[in-house]
């Protein structure tokens, strides 16, 4: 004799109601350069000063943990790529360690103290991760 048993899973979906903010920076507009940040937020709100850097070539940006900070780098350089910093709160962009090559539409990540920049052209190297202060 055979016993079966039916039994129903309603999965659970849990959402952190942690503060989140989506920051957008510089960008074109068919071919204008513009400077503006904008912030949407969740929470707290926060601004972010217009970005340093004037141009229509693709910028990348992180938010660096370690500093409670988005840091910014890219623009119309074709020797250096340029790196600036605005710590939350500031209402300043400073300057930030360039990148040690120059390279264009890459990618950032940051995990804790160590920021990565992937890909884009122009680099020989892959990867360049940011630690101890430099690249």
């Amino acid at each position: 004799k055979i016993t079966t048993k039916e039994t129903t899973f309603s999965p659970k979906c849990f959402v952190h109601d942690e503060p989140k903010s989506t920051v957008l920076l510089a960008g074109c507009d068919h071919e204008v350069a513009v400077t503006t940040a904008e912030v949407w937020s969740r929470g707290k709100g926060f601004s972010v000063p217009n970005t340093p850097v004037s141009s229509c070539v693709r910028v990348a940006s992180v938010y660096y943990e370690e500093k409670s900070a988005i840091v910014l780098c890219g623009g119309d350089d074709v020797s250096i790529t340029s790196c600036y910093i605005n710590k939350i709160g500031t209402g300043t962009w400073d300057l930030f360690p360039h990148l040690s090559e120059h390279r264009e539409r890459f990618a950032m990540a940051s995990i804790g103290k160590y920021i990565a920049v992937i890909g884009g052209f122009k680099a020989s190297a892959e990867v360049e991760v940011f630690r101890d202060g430099k690249w």
